[in-house]
């Protein structure tokens, strides 16, 4: 999965808990909501409760005072007036506990005044028959009395039903405050449980989404654990260790590996200046005040130097480092210190072999001068000298000195010829010329001109199809076409004219014999020399390309050991291959295999 999803995916898991928190913390709302509604409407019902026992009990007050006045119209006896002499404390004590139970219930208070009104109302009445009845003495105050007692029973059915009311009232209100409880009571459970059950999915899903992604941090960590193992093993192998600096803590943490380079005890160099005791005397300077340049400017460099390891062993050490800021800020250094001893011995030893190879370079620059100037001056006077005794002197030549002139000619001829041929090899080890678009059937032209005397002489016949263009050396592909042609020519059978075919064709990399690589799935061109001559053992068909190696002596075939050499080191220019195949009497095959 690539990053940017997996930081979405996991921000949307945090988006999903983050909701289900809520979804928890808005059921735990509810939840005291609902109980703080249902304490209220408990609280509100014993309220009513009050009110209503309150409103009965000034009712039955009333009455009490009601009952004692009509005792003592009847009776004439005091006792009877006890009730109504008490009514007014107590109903007064009862309305204060009304108006404080009713207190924040403007309307219920409203209708509080109205009640006490009708109460005094009443009250008033029953102190008029009172004194009506005090003085009765006719039937004048009989019938006024009888009045006033009727305006009291119609004061009370005011009270009685004015009670009522209220008490309807304060229930009507109680069951609709009920009611709209009971809905919400009704509502709150499925909301709740749905709420719930959704936290929990996500609660879920977040549980699973957290195993996994604990699951994956051990399988993890278990990878990084052998990643460090072979992390470790392939510092070990490859001789470098690793380090940081911190330049806000001053420390610098290597890697164990470093240790076993240094062959020291194993713990941690708190300072770059412990590592160096290590580094070599002469390399100490340098190597601070590198130290100190990237302390100040927290710019990395690469520094090779000189350490003494613990046993005493002189190493060649190169440091690499690059300045990361870790995600506080804070710049720090990464490096590796790579122990380069053999690499460095060896570049040494590479110096020593080039310095070495180009004195022999120079030698035999020396040397090819020296054959193609001081050794063949000589020489060429010896064969003039021949020369002329041959066209002046040889009368007076006995027949052994005849037999020793010819002799001494021959081997000047050899002595000149090898000559040649070793300038020539010797031109073949570097490219005078570079490579260049040539088709291979014009140097064969040219080839067989150079060699038209020795073609006319052995009466040669050379077969060839059409040839490649290719980019090669043309100089060096002609001499090899003239060195295989003339080696076919001089080998081949006595009375029987030579036939040599020459055909090229294309073939892939596994057909190339002794090709490095046979997977690589290149394309060669074959370039095919095929004769009728003596042929040769197969047996020596590597040792014929090397240097003066020769298969006949001179009394047989004439020749310098070199041609072949010559061949083997031009195709080895051309980065191809060259091999040859031999029948003993039958004739003998060369194939040169050049890349396109």
């Amino acid at each position: 999965m690539h990053p940017i999803f997996k930081i979405q995916s996991a921000l949307v898991y945090r988006i999903l808990f983050s909701c289900a928190i809520i979804m928890l913390l808005f059921v735990a709302g509810m939840s005291y909501k609902q109980i703080q509604a249902l304490n209220e409407t408990g609280a509100l019902v014993v309220q009513s409760q009050k009110v209503h026992l309150g409103l009965e009990e000034v009712v039955s007050i009333m009455k009490d005072a009601e009952t004692g006045q009509r005792g003592f119209i009847i009776s004439n006896d005091s006792t009877f007036l006890e009730p109504y002499l008490k009514a007014v404390s107590k109903i007064n004590h009862s309305l204060d506990k009304l108006d404080k139970l009713t207190a924040g219930n403007p309307v219920f208070h409203k209708d509080m005044d109205t009640l006490t009104a009708l109460i005094n109302d009443r009250l008033s009445i029953l102190s008029t028959s009172l004194k009506i009845n005090s003085k009765s003495t006719g039937p004048h105050d009989r019938v006024a009395l009888k009045m006033s007692m009727i305006s009291g029973k119609i004061a009370m059915d005011k009270i009685r039903k004015y009670v009522n009311s209220m008490v309807m009232d304060e229930e009507r209100h109680l069951k609709d405050k009920e009611r709209k409880h009971e809905h919400e009571l009704q509502l709150t459970p499925f909301t709740s449980f749905l709420v719930v059950l959704v936290a929990l999915f996500v609660f879920v899903l977040s549980y699973l989404k957290i195993n996994s992604d604990v699951s994956k941090q051990n399988e993890l960590n278990n990878k990084l654990q052998v990643n460090q193992i072979i992390f470790e093993h392939a510092e070990n192998i490859a001789g470098i260790s690793h380090w940081e600096w911190d330049f806000k803590k001053r420390k610098i943490h290597y890697s164990s590996n470093h240790y076993h380079l240094l062959r020291a005890e194993a713990k941690n160099f708190e300072i770059p200046g412990d590592f160096f005791n290590f580094i070599h005397p002469d390399d100490r300077d340098n190597i601070r005040k590198e130290a100190e340049r990237v302390s100040k400017t927290h710019e990395a460099s690469a520094a090779f130097f000189r350490v003494i390891r613990s046993d005493g062993e002189l190493r060649y050490f190169k440091s690499i480092g690059k300045t990361i800021r870790d995600s506080s800020g804070n710049d720090i250094i990464i490096g590796v210190n790579i122990d380069v001893t053999e690499d460095t011995l060896n570049a040494f030893k590479m110096e020593q072999q080039n310095a070495e190879l180009k004195r022999a370079n120079d030698e035999l620059a020396s040397f090819n001068y020296i054959a193609s100037h001081d050794l063949q001056e000589p020489l060429q006077k010896i064969q003039v000298f021949i020369s002329r005794i041959y066209e002046t002197e040889l009368d007076s030549v006995s027949p052994k000195g005849h037999e020793y002139l010819s002799r001494i000619r021959a081997s000047a001829d050899r002595m000149q010829n090898m000559i040649e041929y070793l300038l020539m090899y010797s031109r073949t080890n570097k490219a005078e010329k570079p490579a260049e678009p040539v088709d291979l059937n014009i140097l064969l032209e040219y080839a067989k001109q150079d060699l038209a005397l020795l073609i006319e002489e052995k009466n040669v016949s050379i077969d060839a199809s059409l040839l490649p263009t290719m980019k090669v050396i043309p100089q060096q592909i002609q001499q090899l076409m003239v060195n295989l042609i003339g080696n076919s020519i001089k080998y081949s059978k006595p009375g029987i004219p030579p036939k040599i075919q020459i055909h090229a064709e294309i073939v892939k990399s596994a057909d190339v014999p002794n090709h490095y690589s046979k997977n690589d799935n290149k394309n060669f061109y074959k370039l095919s020399f095929i004769d009728n001559g003596i042929g040769f053992d197969q047996e020596y068909a590597e040792s014929i390309f090397l240097l003066f190696k020769r298969l006949h002596d001179n009394s047989a075939y004439m020749g310098t050991g070199i041609g072949l050499a010559i061949c083997k080191k031009i195709v080895e220019n051309h980065h191809g291959t060259i091999v040859a195949e031999g029948v003993p009497d039958v004739g003998a095959r060369f194939y040169v295999y050049l890349p396109v």
